[in-house]
């Protein structure tokens, strides 16, 4: 069992005093709340949610591993991805910490552990996969289910192998999605098959008809493309996990917009050594900073989003997730530990879980 076992998956969210049965009405001061799949040390699965002082005010069991995490603000509900190669979603009623339904993926398909809702939460766009016995290497799918009772309503190409993370920009039409470019196939559980040929992009569609509006490629082509946010002014920011040489350093994290060419974060040589090759979740928050985790590094980074410089490169053992709060960030480990994230670090609590490499939150 490993880190990545609790939290898988940070995203902002807004609710009243129905969120949560122990809060109190809209009207007084808003409080923020956070999110994660989790696993314990019996190797049960899990999604559970907290405030900031790490006070663990709810969990529900589920059946398959999570990964990433979505938040239906009318529903008052919280669906869990499965970690590819998965093939579940489950439906959490917060109220009531029960699991009200769980969603199969369609035969021979499975999920890649993120997705995303449109603005006003009637869609769900997921990211998937779909497989045959002869492991044909073929792009990967974005399904649109409908979300009051998640019947597929479309289906379309990524425009990529390896979809992982996706998100809508302010227009509420154009999804941004992070192919990761590497083909795998669940016979071969999670293992890389064409490490040599991939080819990772940035894509972004149109959800009315799965068009392709444009596709970016960085010049090394071992640099899969895996997570990403998106801030308020439609930039977005992705990280990389790196599939060449283990001596090689590049530049992990990239900003983009539309339009524009894509802007590698600046920092030194030594100070992208620090990251391991790998980045797992990006956040933005409202004081122009982005924050990055790498639990490979045992690091989290903050970077000014004006001038693209690191501001701060901070050790987090088996950091994981990261999200938001106010001003600054929360950020979370494998060990059970929920962080806040200044120009030091203040753990806040410990439980006896794995938190997972993504975290949500969101204000009741």
């Amino acid at each position: 069992m490993n880190r990545r076992s609790f939290i898988k998956g940070a995203i902002a969210l807004s609710a009243c005093s129905t969120l949560m049965p122990w809060l109190s009405a809209c009207s007084v001061s808003a409080k923020t709340l956070f999110a994660s799949a989790f696993t314990d040390k019996a190797n049960r699965h899990y999604v559970g949610w907290f405030d900031e002082q790490g006070h663990l005010h709810g969990r529900v069991e589920i059946s398959e591993r999570a990964h990433d995490l979505a938040y239906i603000k009318s529903q008052n509900r919280i669906i869990a991805f499965a970690r590819r190669p998965g093939v579940k979603l489950h439906v959490i009623d917060v109220a009531s910490k029960l699991v009200v339904q769980e969603i199969n993926a369609q035969p021979q398909h499975h999920f890649f552990g993120h997705g995303v809702l449109n603005a006003d939460e009637s869609l769900l766009f997921t990211t998937e996969n779909y497989f045959d016995e002869h492991m044909t290497e073929r792009d990967g799918l974005i399904t649109v289910r409908e979300t009051k009772d998640f019947s597929i309503v479309r289906q379309f190409s990524s425009h990529g192998v390896g979809p992982h993370q996706l998100a809508l920009l302010s227009d509420n039409q154009t999804l941004v999605i992070a192919n990761g470019g590497i083909h795998t196939h669940p016979a071969k559980s999670r293992e890389k098959l064409n490490l040599d040929t991939m080819q990772p992009n940035l894509s972004y569609i149109n959800t009315l008809n799965g068009e392709l509006i444009a596709k970016h490629q960085l010049r090394d082509k071992h640099l899969s493309i895996r997570h990403l946010c998106v801030a308020n002014d439609d930039t977005v920011y992705f990280g990389c996990q790196y599939q060449g040489a283990v001596y090689q350093v590049n530049p992990l994290i990239y900003g983009h917009r539309i339009g524009e060419q894509i802007q590698p974060m600046q920092a030194t040589d030594k100070e992208w050594m620090r990251f391991k090759q790998y980045i797992a979740s990006l956040s933005v928050n409202d004081q122009n900073e982005l924050a990055v985790t790498s639990p490979r590094g045992g690091v989290v980074s903050i970077w000014d989003r004006s001038t693209l410089e690191l501001k701060s490169l901070l050790t987090l053992d088996d950091t994981a997730g990261v999200a938001s709060s106010k001003t600054t960030f929360i950020a979370t480990t494998g060990r059970g530990n929920l962080v806040g994230v200044d120009k030091a670090l203040n753990a806040i609590n410990q439980h006896q879980i794995r938190w997972d490499n993504h975290l949500i939150s969101f204000m009741a």
